[in-house]
Formats: structure tokens, C-alpha cells, sequence
């Protein structure tokens, strides 16, 4: 193994943009004929998974696309007003300069995350933004990313904040690092047995550092 592989999702783990992901979504609800949601029960529905929080707000399946789509335009007006996640950037600058290759495979659009690297001056780190309409397609984009670069499992970590996340890792059979400061919460993330279950961004370097030390 020459060197490692990290590949990031967008929202919730690199930008702080649950609030924003909520507000819109209750805004389209009456439109995609879903319910929205109140505070309270946001508390409880980070408790489940993707797939869990569709059914109970009642997402029709046929409409997530355009669903999608429309959330993607929507954040494309407010992208500007997203933080990044405290201490995310002095870790994706160490795992640079490291020598590890970092990439993003999102649900977001290539454009707003761009905008979003571009604000923060963190679009030269990474080489690859991926963008998946399909909110459980990441696993094949990832599939694809691997073929075209020639990289081996051993070598590639996928690093996000949900269920779905961690399934697309173990379906292509390559490393699983949740963080718990994302959409869900870390107790239903452990359900789903991630390789490693991260608190803080820091604590990124050293499980890094283990994954390449134990090649």
C-alpha cells in the first residue's frame, strides 16, 4: 500500500448545514407533499436512518429525485452562509500535506461545494468532487472513483456522518469512519458497525495514522 485514500462526504461532515438542510426541506414539504418537522421531533429522527426518516416524514419514493434536485438549487442561494465543522480545516491541511489523496463523494452539487471549499480557501486539497443525485448511490460512484484510479480497497477510507454512509463503505468493502458530529447521532451510527466512531475532527490524524501504520 503506497499511501491512503480518504474520501469525504459533504454535508454534515465537513459543513455545518443540518439547520439549513431542515429549513429548506420544511419549506418544500408542502410542495413534495411531505410532512415537515419541528425541532422536536429532529431530535428523535436523528436517532434513525436515511432510509427510516424518509418513510416516517413520508417521502415518496419517486419523488426523491426531483426532491433532491430542488434541495440542491435551494442550497445553491444560502451556500455562502454555511460554516465549516470547528477544526476541519487544520485536519484536512495536516492529511494533505501527509501525503494522502483527499476527494468528496456527495448528495450536494458539484457547484455549491465548490463554492463552499473555494470561501473557506480549501478547494486546492482535495482532487475530486463527486456529486450523486441517488441519496443511496454513493457506494457506486465510490466503485467507479476506485476502477478509474486503479487503487486497491485496502487503500480507501470513506468518511461521512449517516447510516448510509457507512453501508455504501461496507457494500464496496473498504474502510468505515463515522463522525458523530453530523446529521445522526453516534448511537444509532454504532448500530451499524463503523471501523472507527470519531468525536472530534482531530481525532481523524490519529486513526489515519493507525490505518497506515498497520498496512
Amino acid at each position: 500500500m503506497n499511501t491512503l485514500h480518504l474520501i469525504f462526504d459533504f454535508d454534515g461532515t465537513l459543513a455545518e448545514s443540518l439547520d439549513l438542510v431542515v429549513e429548506i426541506s420544511n419549506r418544500l414539504a408542502p410542495e413534495f407533499g411531505y410532512r415537515s418537522t419541528s425541532p422536536e421531533e429532529l431530535h428523535y429522527l436523528r436517532n434513525n436512518s436515511t432510509e427510516q426518516v424518509l418513510k416516517k416524514v413520508g417521502v415518496a419514493w419517486y419523488k426523491l429525485p426531483f426532491l433532491m434536485l430542488r434541495l440542491r438549487r435551494e442550497m445553491n442561494q444560502a451556500i455562502h452562509t454555511l460554516s465549516l465543522v470547528e477544526g476541519m480545516a487544520d485536519v484536512l491541511e495536516t492529511l494533505k500535506h501527509q501525503g494522502y489523496t483527499l476527494g468528496i463523494v456527495t448528495s450536494n452539487g458539484r457547484e455549491n461545494v465548490n463554492s463552499f471549499l473555494k470561501k473557506y480557501q480549501l478547494d486546492h486539497l482535495f482532487e475530486f468532487i463527486e456529486s450523486e443525485l441517488n441519496v443511496f448511490g454513493k457506494s457506486r460512484v465510490i466503485k467507479k472513483i476506485i476502477k478509474k484510479r486503479r487503487w486497491s480497497l485496502e487503500q480507501v477510507i470513506y468518511i461521512g456522518d449517516e447510516v448510509r454512509d457507512i453501508q455504501a463503505a461496507h457494500q464496496i468493502g473498504v474502510k468505515a469512519i463515522a463522525v458523530g458530529w453530523g446529521f445522526q447521532w453516534p448511537e444509532i451510527l454504532s448500530e451499524y458497525d463503523p471501523d472507527f466512531l470519531l468525536s472530534e475532527p482531530r481525532e481523524l490524524i490519529d486513526v489515519v495514522a493507525a490505518l497506515k501504520g498497520a498496512e
